[in-house]
């Protein structure tokens, strides 16, 4: 245990695919306060916090509105169509050729944030959210929900929890927590520097430059670094998955063949399992 004003002192993040980790956590985060942002700038609604776009869908059907309340609906249905094409691809291909998936998300992104920008720069009014929802979808709820150590940036009421539990603990803290707790907080301030990129961006009457194809761009660029630092923190020496689970349950196997046994099928019928067993 460490004292808390020790926090400066300690060596967080002593291994660079933690630090890497830490700087691609804080892209992301400053991505979804940009994007955020920006869609509800612009059409009141939110293109990664499907929470909000919840209760903004219940005032719409209070008022009557049924063309905002559909948008809204389309909005989630693209959402859920981005992350259920993920898990579905992600689920179907081997774990060694998951990369590829990455590969092909990484792509995908980034031509959907270019059908964003070609929307709206057509002036197609709030149709580009509907593309961003789709990147949202693929990402939040599809490779962060996946993949270790996933990107948990848009969660931010999650991170306040994490801070105040830390606070509420103990007066000494690990080193373990001391790199909780100040990632938490460099997510918080990232996500709000990027809502006040993208507060600003929607107070800009020119839609030349393509902002979304750009900052996804470098988003997909961290996801492919997050991919793969996440598989080294992750990677462990020694047998395979399989293999470790069968040597923990290997003393309850043993306990079980020495149960006594009126007819013997019992016992034979675990030494079959144990002997056909990889």
């Amino acid at each position: 245990m460490r004292p808390i004003h020790t926090l400066v002192s300690v060596p967080l993040w002593a291994s660079a695919p933690k630090a890497r980790l830490l700087v691609v956590h804080a892209a992301f985060a400053a991505y979804w306060g940009f994007v955020n942002a920006a869609t509800f700038a612009e059409s009141g609604r939110f293109a990664s916090m499907m929470t909000g776009n919840v209760y903004i869908l219940g005032g719409e059907i209070l008022r009557g509105d049924g063309r905002a309340a559909a948008f809204t609906l389309e909005l989630m249905a693209c959402f859920l169509a981005g992350s259920a094409t993920f898990r579905a691809a992600w689920r179907r291909v081997p774990l060694g050729r998951r990369q590829t998936v990455i590969y092909a998300l990484a792509a995908a992104v980034v031509i959907l944030a270019g059908v964003a920008d070609a929307l709206l720069r057509a002036r197609t009014g709030s149709y580009y959210c509907l593309s961003l929802a789709a990147i949202a979808g693929a990402l939040v709820g599809g490779y962060c929900s996946s993949v270790p150590r996933g990107v948990e940036t848009n969660l931010v009421t999650m991170h306040f929890t994490k801070i105040a539990a830390l606070l509420a603990a103990t007066p000494s803290w690990t080193t373990k927590e001391l790199e909780t707790a100040a990632s938490s907080l460099t997510v918080i301030t990232l996500v709000l520097i990027g809502s006040v990129a993208g507060w600003a961006w929607s107070r800009v009457e020119s839609r030349a430059v393509p902002v979304f194809t750009l900052a996804t761009t470098v988003v997909a660029l961290c996801l492919l670094e997050h991919y793969r630092q996440a598989m080294i923190v992750n990677a462990r020496p020694g047998a395979r998955p399989r293999q470790r689970r069968l040597s923990a349950v290997a003393p309850v196997v043993a306990a079980m063949e020495e149960l006594p046994s009126s007819d013997g099928q019992a016992t034979r019928g675990v030494s079959s399992l144990r002997s056909e067993a990889p």
